[in-house]
């Protein structure tokens, strides 16, 4: 791992340096999948006779809601147990998992501000499986970043 800061030279490679890889799970990664799991059994008994019908751009955003909210739980509990760490290398990114729940979120409060009615339909099963589905990914996602580095002729990248 190189604590030096990414080069931003013009003619440097497009390389982003990487921290060293752990094998396993961390012991609050193994709390939260428990978290989870103890959650979707609660959410789905609590809904099982559920019929709900939001407007589309509503759903959309309470589901960005819930993967921001993953995202700011997480962020809040590791602080207050391991308290802010010193920053060993500086590099100019955005958070995957708030960038994609941030437009996500604009998009369904955009999808409502156009007035569009269409409505979908959740039973207790789907909106369990929903709520599976985006904490699965919010814990994925928890592990993204997105790079940010001005490239004038980007079409000449190959990706990969």
């Amino acid at each position: 791992m190189s604590d030096a800061p990414l080069d931003t030279a013009a003619d440097a490679p497009l390389a982003c340096p990487l921290p060293a890889q752990r094998k396993g799970l961390r012991r609050r990664e193994w709390i939260e999948l428990g978290v989870i799991a103890l959650a979707l059994p609660a959410l789905w008994f609590a809904t099982r006779d559920l019929l709900w019908s939001p407007r589309f751009g509503a759903l959309v955003a309470y589901c960005s809601a819930l993967f921001l909210g993953q995202g700011l739980v997480r962020d809040v509990v590791r602080l207050l147990v391991e308290g802010r760490k010193t920053a060993t290398q500086k590099l100019l990114c955005l958070c995957a998992e708030t960038s994609i729940g941030v437009v996500a979120l604009v998009a369904g409060l955009a999808l409502l501000g156009l007035g569009l009615e269409e409505r979908v339909t959740l039973t207790g099963n789907r909106l369990t499986a929903l709520a599976a589905a985006l904490l699965a990914f919010g814990f994925v996602a928890k592990d993204y970043v997105l790079v940010l580095r001005r490239v004038e002729d980007h079409g000449t990248i190959s990706v990969g």
